[in-house]
């Protein structure tokens, strides 16, 4: 058994020292990895991230069934992807794993800039909300400080309102 886990780590950092050179085969994995999240679980410690991901009122599952995978946001570069297979190979991974945030930037580039969610929201009590959560008075914030993808998301209007938002998938801070 050892010695399958010997080659199959061997192939993957094989792969990697070669991608490093070419860019290329790096580019190709993505897109595998892009399609079938599940070939994360072979080699990193995220099981429970993909079943959120496969299964569950996150956000994360709202994007899969949009057919957004993991590298959509996860991005890696050469140098990550052997960082990875070297904690992998270590046992260095913390578990859970640490939260990651992402500047709005990355939200924009498929939900559009602030100004087009807050219209896209505008409407929000035919979407179940009691107000507008991103035409707020505190102006532009953080989309992560409410979104979390792998965990509920937070209602971080609710903290001094009533909760803005009352669907699986959010809890509220009061």
């Amino acid at each position: 058994m050892e010695s399958k886990k010997f080659l199959f780590l061997a192939a993957i950092g094989l792969g990697i020292i070669l991608a490093a050179g070419t860019g290329g085969v790096i580019a190709a994995e993505k897109s595998l990895y892009q399609k079938d999240p599940q070939s994360c679980v072979k080699c990193h410690l995220i099981k429970p991230y993909v079943e959120t991901w496969t299964h569950s009122d996150f956000l994360d599952h709202q994007h899969e069934k949009s057919g957004i995978g993991c590298l959509e946001c996860h991005q890696l570069t050469p140098q990550q992807e052997k960082q990875h297979v070297a904690k992998f190979n270590r046992k260095a991974y913390p578990s859970p794993l640490e939260e990651r945030e992402y500047a709005n930037d990355l939200c924009f580039r498929c939900h559009g800039s602030y100004q087009d969610i807050i219209a896209r929201t505008k409407e929000y009590k035919e979407k179940g909300l009691t107000r507008n959560p991103h035409e707020s008075h505190y102006g532009e914030i953080d989309c992560n400080l409410c979104h979390k993808m792998h965990r509920p998301s937070i209602d971080y209007c609710s903290q001094c309102h009533q909760p803005v938002v009352n669907k699986p998938g959010w809890k509220a801070l009061n």
